[in-house]
């Protein structure tokens, strides 16, 4: 019995830390990751750790408390229109602005917190950030950490603050973090990629008047959109596979979006659905010989497991598959014609985190008016290998010379009301309204 417990106990800390780095899961085989930044490195158990990628410290400043421009509602337009299409974030610096956004800005030191920051997604967090600090005069504190409750991952995050931090960025700031953060001079925090877990830290999430808000993809919206996909494609009866409801709002918003819109067809069925602790690869296996009709396959995260299942079972090219998040052999899936729809990107939501805390800090603005309503930043979807490759060349990003991420320096300096008066929540929305890979692709020719 005590060999099951453990058992149980280490596959549901795996879910945890899956979960937390949802998105961050694989790579591109095609592309390499950045080299680690040098600077002041430490480590605590429990897979949390911590870097600077400035070796410059100072002591943490008083954030302004009043809210400004960001509040403003008026129409602003995020970009000029040419042909129907924007391609410029509109501003006072052109998208090619190179070096400090102006002389004499203070410097501020934010800790980030992701799982890793040597997967695919989390090496994109750090490039990008990385790529914006000299500009803003900017110290980031990557700390890594799968779920900010832990004893451990707590101890890290007070050492951080003890050493002088003026914002964070996390994944989900806990009730932990959040009093924290408050001990030492009401910290302000935005969330990453994820809401506040439960109702709990959502009820003192809205008590601390430093949280911003959260900035993440509509999970729901993916699960509907990856559906509709499919079934576009041809699927009519359908496998929905995730994680244990409860776990994890990302993933629930996911399976719920997959199974409301087979629902909303009438000729189309749910066959079964399948929610583990990460059993993904079990779950196809089970599919395939309870229901050899099954035309199609929806998972709430793209995971090795499931799709090295779906090859060994001979379901590669036979059913239409599409799932959340892209992991190494998603371009040989979508090369293949294995695969009929996955999104990614998500690394764009870090450097709309940076502005809301930027805004913040340098004069008080608050870009989220609400910060209980959650600011949905989109994934980008791709539907074949095409839009895979052209996602590896315009939006992929690891901090190597010469490449530039889905924001430059500029174009995020657009979006800080100091310099812009026209960065407020509506241009924001307009902002996250035309992200797609057209519009970079247009934003960079």
């Amino acid at each position: 019995m005590k060999r099951q417990v453990i058992v149980v106990v280490l596959a549901l800390a795996m879910t945890l830390a899956f979960i937390a780095g949802c998105s961050q899961t694989g790579g591109d085989d095609k592309s390499g990751s950045p080299d680690a930044s040098p600077g002041a490195e430490a480590s605590a158990s429990a897979g949390t750790s911590q870097s600077s990628s400035d070796g410059n410290s100072q002591g943490a400043q008083t954030s302004p408390g009043a809210s400004s421009g960001g509040e403003n509602t008026g129409e602003a337009a995020p970009g000029e229109t040419t042909g129907g299409e924007k391609t410029r974030i509109e501003g006072p610096f052109d998208a090619d602005w190179k070096g400090p956004l102006q002389d004499g800005l203070p410097h501020f030191r934010i800790c980030v917190n992701a799982m890793s920051f040597t997967d695919l997604l989390g090496a994109q967090f750090k490039a990008s950030l990385e790529y914006l600090q000299e500009a803003f005069n900017v110290e980031f504190v990557f700390v890594e950490a799968a779920a900010s409750w832990t004893d451990e991952a707590i101890a890290l995050f007070e050492s951080v603050m003890e050493s002088g931090i003026d914002g964070m960025i996390m994944l989900s700031a806990s009730p932990a973090v959040l009093d924290l953060a408050k001990r030492y001079g009401n910290i302000p925090i935005v969330n990453l990629g994820s809401e506040p877990a439960d109702d709990n830290a959502a009820r003192e999430a809205a008590a601390f008047d430093n949280f911003l808000g959260s900035v993440c993809g509509n999970d729901y919206e993916s699960g509907l959109l990856a559906a509709e996909t499919l079934y576009n494609n041809g699927a009519r009866k359908f496998g929905v596979i995730g994680i244990v409801n409860g776990l994890s709002k990302a993933h629930d918003q996911r399976a719920k979006g997959f199974v409301d819109f087979i629902n909303s067809k009438p000729d189309a069925v749910l066959l079964a659905e399948d929610y583990s602790l990460l059993q993904f690869d079990a779950a196809v296996s089970n599919f395939a010989a309870a229901f050899p009709d099954m035309d199609g396959i929806l998972v709430t995260a793209s995971a090795e497991p499931s799709q090295a299942a779906i090859v060994r079972e001979g379901l590669a090219g036979k059913i239409h598959y599409g799932a959340v998040d892209i992991t190494d052999s998603t371009g040989e899936f979508l090369e293949n014609g294995w695969m009929d729809w996955v999104n990614g990107g998500g690394y764009a939501q870090a450097m709309i985190c940076f502005a809301v805390v930027y805004n913040y800090l340098i004069d008080g603005t608050r870009i989220i008016p609400d910060p209980a309503v959650t600011f949905y930043y989109p994934f980008i979807p791709m539907q074949n290998y095409d839009d895979y490759k052209t996602f590896n060349e315009l939006v992929a990003f690891n901090g190597k010379p010469g490449e530039v991420p889905v924001f430059t320096v500029g174009e995020i300096g657009n979006l800080i009301h100091y310099f812009n008066d026209k960065a407020d929540m509506a241009f924001y929305s307009k902002l996250a309204a035309d992200f797609t890979i057209a519009n970079v692709k247009q934003r960079r020719s």
